[in-house]
């Protein structure tokens, strides 16, 4: 029996048999000189590829898709491939190195992927799109080489191991009743990891070399929640996760029968429950799951995967999407956060954590915030939006956020182009400057949202992705907990909603802890909102409070987390 750790991708527990599919077909791409004279030919030939591609996926879109989030990442990609600047890129570099196109097309595609592998931090969001590129490549390569596209002749119930799998090829596979996916590669934010979610396909990812390591018909268990894969378990194993799969089945099954109550405690103390997103395809499945509004919507996803910022246009359209789903219920979309090394591969910094990123780049780059904002106020007029505006760590740059805000009022009103007048604006506090200054701070926007996961790295200099120190990183540790209580008192003293859209939200054991502390609200990843909601169904404000008083008053880390273990464990078990 080995057992394998990956990136837990798609929730769910699954037994079955191995299938491998080898895919090798970006691995051997010709090359060859090409005449002066053969240029327009080559261009021809690419064009053409083009228009193949693009046709295969509008066929996919109109007789393999069966919901929106499908179809919106499948015209993402024709989008990418009728791209003005990768079309003119490939000419210009067809004509000055007279290779053929194939090879010219394989090598610009693998320089936009690397340049993203080294914009992205270990295991982000960035990294993962890299499917998106080869899901395209292929499709213009099997064109422009004859070649038949990958075939999946996979037996019912089996679990597939692939070195990558595209998201189009996943649509086509919706009808062999996958019972789990492993890849090599690819992360959480990927649009496969995405469908595999939306399919309920158990699905772990980031395992090198796991296909040489399994051959066809051997038992394994995925655990999509865990990231695990085991190969050739014992009998007693696969037992023992077999019932653990029908407890997960029967504890989902009852916490999801609470996703239409309202999310309130025992003594009848209202705490909305809202998700956190990366795409607008996403939104649909987050109400299934009882979100009742929009907690952090990271706008940044519509800046990803093209050779050219998004237009207002663009952006207004992604934003209407998200608000008119949501109809009444907020929807709270956090300004471009870029920076950080993430999306400017091409800014060099020695320490870009600590650098020019988030609301620092947008006020440094007035035609590209002008251009946001433009979209944001023309779309609250479909909905209820709240503007969040990330890494605020200055009195000064809420002053700076509100000029560019009148300005951007001031010219829609000269066009006559209609926008609310009463669009909230809110700062994340995620930076210790910030929240120590919170009092201040408070008295400029009209509510926070704490991000937990940089407030952690930042108050205590610790990078989560460095083995070395990562063991420091934890939301529960006393100095953490006492910045929390001095930004949640000083928003209630300046009369503002205060929320908390980072990964501390969405632990249950810290609910009844956030909720003593006296947090108005909570976003999380979608997929946890039955739980949390069961957990503050279960709570009274006052024994959260009396909770909350003894975890401050407490200075080890190890007795707080251990504290809060046997409390919500208890929570769950007796409701």
């Amino acid at each position: 029996m080995n057992i394998f750790k990956g990136i837990p991708v798609s929730a769910g527990i699954s037994v079955g048999t191995v299938y491998v599919s080898i895919e090798d077909t970006l691995t051997h791409i010709p090359r060859y000189r090409i005449s002066k004279e053969r240029y327009q030919e080559e261009l021809t030939r690419f064009e053409k590829a083009i228009a193949y591609a693009s046709k295969e996926i509008k066929e996919l879109i109109r007789y393999k898709t069966t919901s929106t989030s499908e179809q919106d990442i499948l015209q993402t990609h024709i989008e990418m491939l009728q791209d003005r600047e990768f079309k003119s890129t490939v000419a210009e570099r067809l004509e000055k190195y007279s290779y053929n196109v194939e090879w010219i097309v394989h090598n610009y595609i693998s320089e936009l992927v690397e340049k993203l592998n080294i914009a992205s931090q270990k295991g982000t969001y960035l990294r993962a799109r890299t499917a998106d590129f080869y899901d395209i490549l292929k499709k213009i390569l099997d064109h422009l080489l004859l070649r038949n596209t990958r075939s999946f002749h996979i037996p019912k119930e089996s679990i597939l191991f692939c070195q990558n799998l595209t998201p189009s090829e996943l649509i086509t596979l919706r009808d062999k009743r996958l019972k789990g996916i492993v890849l090599e590669t690819g992360g959480a934010y990927s649009h496969t990891a995405i469908l595999a979610r939306a399919l309920e396909v158990p699905c772990v990812m980031g395992i090198p070399e796991i296909t040489i390591c399994v051959e066809i018909n051997d038992t394994v268990i995925i655990d999509g929640t865990a990231g695990e894969v085991i190969l050739n378990p014992e009998e007693e194993t696969i037992e023992f996760y077999k019932r653990k799969r029908e407890k997960a089945s029967e504890e989902r099954s009852r916490r999801m029968d609470c996703v239409t109550l309202p999310s309130q405690t025992t003594d009848n103390i209202y705490i909305p429950l809202q998700a956190n997103i990366e795409v607008p395809e996403e939104v649909g499945t987050a109400k299934e799951f009882g979100a009742e509004g929009i907690g952090l919507y990271r706008s940044e996803f519509l800046f990803m995967n093209r050779n050219e910022w998004p237009n207002e246009e663009q952006q207004y359209q992604a934003y209407v999407q998200v608000l008119e789903t949501m109809g009444n219920a907020p929807v709270t979309i956090r300004t471009l956060d870029v920076g950080g090394s993430s999306l400017l591969p091409s800014v060099k910094e020695p320490n870009p954590i600590l650098g020019w990123r988030a609301v620092r780049f947008s006020l440094a780059n007035n035609e590209i915030f002008h251009t946001q904002l433009r979209a944001l106020y023309r779309a609250s007029m479909h909905g209820s939006l709240r503007i969040l505006f990330p890494l605020v760590s200055v009195p000064e740059e809420i002053q700076k956020i509100k000029d560019t805000v009148r300005n951007v009022q001031k010219q829609l009103t000269k066009e006559r182009k209609s926008y609310s007048k009463d669009v909230p604006l809110g700062i994340m506090i995620e930076v210790p400057s910030a929240a120590i200054l919170s009092d201040v701070l408070a008295a400029q926007v009209d509510f926070f949202s704490i991000g937990t996961n940089d407030l952690v790295q930042y108050t205590m200099a610790v990078d989560r992705s460095n083995e070395y120190v990562a063991y420091l990183y934890d939301y529960f540790h006393p100095s953490i907990l006492r910045l929390l209580r001095i930004i949640i008192s000083h928003a209630h003293a300046a009369g503002i909603r205060v929320a908390m859209c980072g990964e501390m939200a969405g632990d249950p054991h810290a609910v009844a802890l956030l909720l003593g502390m006296n947090i108005d609200e909570l976003s999380v990843n979608y997929p946890a909102l039955p739980t949390i909601k069961q957990i503050v169904r279960s709570l009274s404000r006052n024994e959260s409070v009396r909770l909350a008083q003894q975890i401050l008053a407490m200075n080890s880390i190890n007795d707080i987390k251990k504290r809060l273990v046997e409390f919500s464990q208890k929570i769950l078990h007796a409701s």
